[in-house]
C-alpha cells in the first residue's frame, strides 16, 4: 500500500469504518513485516492517546497535533479530501468516543473495579487519643486550649488558644491508602495530604521559633508568610526552608525527597549541601548517594493530585501504577517486568474507577490487566 493509503486505512480500522475484507488486508499488511508492524503498534497508540486525551480534556485536538501524532503530514500536502478530514477529526473522534463509550461502559460493568480514594485520616492527638476524621461536624480541644474544628468536608483549622502556654504540643494527622485529606494550620499555613501520608505539626506556633513540620509521604503546603519565623519542613534527613511559599514534597521513598515549587523560594539542605529553588523547578536530595538534583519541569503533573486530577507526562508505568495504587489502595504484581518501562501520557479525574483508565492503557499499549480483587496483575 502506498504511504497515503497506510495512513487511511489505518486510520479507517482503529475507527471501525472497514469492511471485514478491507481489515483482513489490513492484518497481512501488519504481518509482512517488523517494519509494518512497528507502525501499526505506533499508529495505534498514537489513536488512542489522543482519544484519551479528549475523553480526560488532556488534548485540544488542533490541526497541527493531529497532523502530527497520526503522521499524515505527507499525503496532507497531497490531498484536498485529506485535509477536509482533518478539520472534521475532532468530530470524529467525538462520536466515536460516544459510541464506543456504550460498549466500553457496558464491558466494564460486567468486571469487578476497584472504587477511587476519598477524604479520610486519623488525628492523633497530643494526649495520643485518636480521632477519625468522618463527615461528622466536631470539636477539639487541645491541652494548651488550641481549638480544632472538622467541618463536614473532612478539613481541619486549627486556632490558637489565647492563654500563654508556653508548652509545644504536637499533633499528628495520618492519611491512610486510598485516602486524602486538607486541613489549616494555627499560623494559617494550608496543607494537602496524599495518600499514605503522615503530618507530625505543632498544634500552635506562638511559642517556636522555626514552624517546623515532619512529612513521610507527599503534601501540598500553601505558607503563611512570617519574616520573623521560618516554616520548615524535614522529610527523613532533609530540611526544606521557606518564608511564604506554595511548593509540594515527596518522601514515599525513605532515602529520596523531591519538591516542586510553584512560587516564591524555598532552600532544600540534605546534610552540609543547601540549594536554592525557583519557581518551575525540582529538586531531588538522593541520601544514599548524598546527591541535590536540580531540574527545570512543568509543575502541574506533580501537583494536579490535590485539584482532584491525575496528570501523567511520558511517565512509566511503574511510577504510574505506584500512585494508583496508594490511591486506589491495591496491590500491583508486574508479571511482565518490560511493562513498567511502558511510558503513557494524559489527563484523567482522580475520582472515577480504576477500570476505565486500565481500559485505555491496554488499547494504546502491548500492556494487558487482570484485576483480582484489590491486586492487579500486569502481563
Amino acid at each position: 500500500m502506498e504511504e497515503k493509503t497506510i495512513d487511511e486505512r489505518l486510520f479507517d480500522y482503529f475507527s471501525g469504518n472497514l469492511k471485514e475484507a478491507e481489515r483482513r488486508a489490513v492484518e497481512e499488511w501488519i504481518e509482512e513485516n517488523a517494519e509494518n508492524a512497528k507502525k501499526f503498534q505506533q499508529f495505534r497508540k498514537d489513536f488512542w492517546d489522543i482519544r484519551w486525551g479528549i475523553r480526560g480534556q488532556g488534548i485540544q485536538g488542533s490541526y497541527r497535533q493531529l497532523e502530527r501524532r497520526l503522521g499524515v503530514r505527507r499525503w496532507i500536502r497531497r490531498s484536498a479530501w485529506a485535509a477536509s478530514i482533518l478539520i472534521l477529526v475532532g468530530c470524529l473522534f467525538f462520536w466515536q468516543y460516544e459510541k464506543e463509550r456504550a460498549g466500553m461502559e457496558l464491558l466494564l460493568s460486567e468486571q469487578k473495579t476497584v472504587l477511587p480514594g476519598k477524604a479520610r485520616a486519623v488525628l492523633v492527638l497530643s494526649s495520643g487519643k485518636s480521632v477519625k476524621m468522618d463527615s461528622l461536624t466536631q470539636e477539639l480541644t487541645e491541652l494548651n486550649g488550641t481549638s480544632i474544628q472538622i467541618d463536614k468536608e473532612g478539613c481541619v483549622c486549627y486556632h490558637a488558644a489565647t492563654e500563654k502556654d508556653t508548652a509545644i504540643l504536637y499533633n499528628t494527622l495520618i492519611v491512610p491508602r486510598g485516602g486524602e485529606f486538607s486541613m489549616t494550620m494555627a499560623d494559617g499555613t494550608k496543607v494537602w495530604l496524599n495518600a499514605e501520608t503522615e503530618l507530625r505539626f505543632p498544634v500552635d506556633f506562638s511559642h517556636c521559633q522555626e514552624r517546623t513540620v515532619y512529612l513521610k509521604g507527599e503534601a501540598y503546603f500553601e505558607v503563611e508568610k512570617d519574616q520573623k519565623r521560618p516554616f520548615v519542613v524535614k522529610a527523613g534527613d532533609a530540611a526544606i526552608r521557606v518564608y511564604g511559599t506554595s511548593f509540594d514534597v515527596n518522601h514515599y521513598s525513605a532515602d529520596r525527597v523531591e519538591a516542586v515549587l510553584v512560587k516564591g523560594s524555598i532552600g532544600l539542605r540534605l546534610q552540609d549541601q543547601e540549594v536554592q529553588i525557583l519557581p518551575g523547578q525540582r529538586v531531588i536530595a538522593d541520601r544514599s548517594c548524598s546527591e541535590i538534583k536540580l531540574e527545570e519541569v512543568d509543575v502541574t503533573s506533580y501537583i494536579a493530585w490535590k485539584d482532584g486530577n491525575f496528570v501523567f507526562r511520558n511517565e512509566s508505568l511503574e511510577s504510574i501504577l505506584q500512585k494508583l495504587a496508594r490511591w486506589y489502595d491495591m496491590e500491583v504484581v508486574f508479571k511482565n517486568e518490560a511493562a513498567k518501562k511502558c511510558c503513557f501520557s494524559g489527563d484523567m479525574r482522580r475520582y472515577e474507577e480504576i477500570n476505565p483508565l486500565l481500559y485505555y492503557f491496554e488499547r494504546i499499549s502491548e500492556v494487558r490487566f487482570d484485576l483480582k480483587g484489590n491486586c492487579l496483575y500486569v502481563k
